[in-house]
């Protein structure tokens, strides 16, 4: 196991990096912003896009268990708290201009409710990730997609052998 820790201005730059993963300041808040789950485990990361109207994964899946209790990621105003799609969809507007997005979660918050770091959003439901429970945790501000990683203070990275 590698294990690196670090604040996000020492390994993020949200701007211009792939992934995330390069060396420049992050250039995206002060909040105190923390994991919406229990869980630190990544299971897909986040695709840094050329354009935006290309497909690709514009957020990251954290592990999850069933029934689990999503929290706030930093402090903020919800924005929306519903239904999108096939999917119920929290997004909160912090005083970054960052907006971060939770799905699927079955909503315990409503549109203009105050949530700080930590508070409970919802319940996780099934139905995003194709094996096991997870959250897809995103962040934009503006047009802009960002690494939602790259909001927290530490980050571990652990790095596993690959399976023939």
């Amino acid at each position: 196991m590698f294990s690196a820790r670090s604040s996000p201005a020492d390994n993020f730059r949200v701007e211009d990096g792939a992934r995330g993963f390069t060396s420049s300041a992050a250039p995206i808040g002060i909040d105190d912003f923390d994991w919406p789950t229990s869980s630190k485990t990544v299971l897909r990361g986040f695709d840094r896009l050329e354009h935006n109207w290309l497909s690709g994964h514009r957020g990251v899946d954290l592990a999850s268990r069933s029934g689990e209790k999503i929290r706030a990621a930093g402090p903020g105003r919800v924005v929306y708290s519903g239904l999108v799609v096939d999917n119920n969809v929290v997004s909160i507007e912090h005083s970054t201009g960052i907006r971060t997005t939770y799905m699927p979660v079955d909503p315990s918050v409503s549109i203009g409710d105050w949530v700080n770091t930590g508070d409970v959003i919802g319940t996780i439901e099934e139905g995003h990730c194709l094996l096991g429970t997870c959250l897809h945790w995103g962040a934009k501000r503006g047009d802009r997609y960002y690494d939602p990683l790259s909001l927290l203070d530490a980050v571990e990275i652990r790095l596993y052998p690959v399976s023939k």
